[in-house]
């Protein structure tokens, strides 16, 4: 799973910098600016290749670092672009950190429809996150 940091907003979940995920439970919740740590699973993962071609709210995107099928699926690294402000709830943060990755895993159909290689930028949607 990708375990991101996000911060609790009365919007719901903030990723990054300005992009908010309305969840009416977490806003209800007392303390509008808590950091909690989002569990995002690789299937719950969109990718496309424009943010306006995504299907779900976008939350980051970058450039495919690698791809490889695991049977009918297929496993894709991501490199979040350093400019959409996601922190990744493992490891230290600072200088000299290594780039955020995330996984994606995408059905054959998906695989089909949108060829992915090393170096394409895409836009990344989050289906849902726990």
């Amino acid at each position: 799973a990708n375990l991101l940091l996000a911060q609790r907003t009365g919007d719901g979940l903030r990723f990054g910098q300005d992009l908010a995920v309305p969840f009416e439970y977490l806003a209800a919740l007392p303390g509008h600016r808590e950091e909690v740590v989002a569990v995002v699973r690789p299937e719950d993962v969109e990718v496309a290749e424009t943010q306006e071609r995504l299907a779900h709210r976008p939350f980051a995107h970058g450039h495919v670092h690698s791809s490889g099928f695991a049977g009918s699926f297929e496993r894709v690294v991501v490199q979040a672009a350093p400019d959409c402000g996601l922190r990744t709830a493992i490891g230290h943060e600072g200088p000299g950190e290594a780039p955020l990755r995330l996984e994606v895993l995408r059905t054959a159909a998906e695989a089909a429809a949108l060829p992915l290689a090393p170096g394409k930028r895409v836009a990344l949607g989050l289906r849902r996150f726990h």
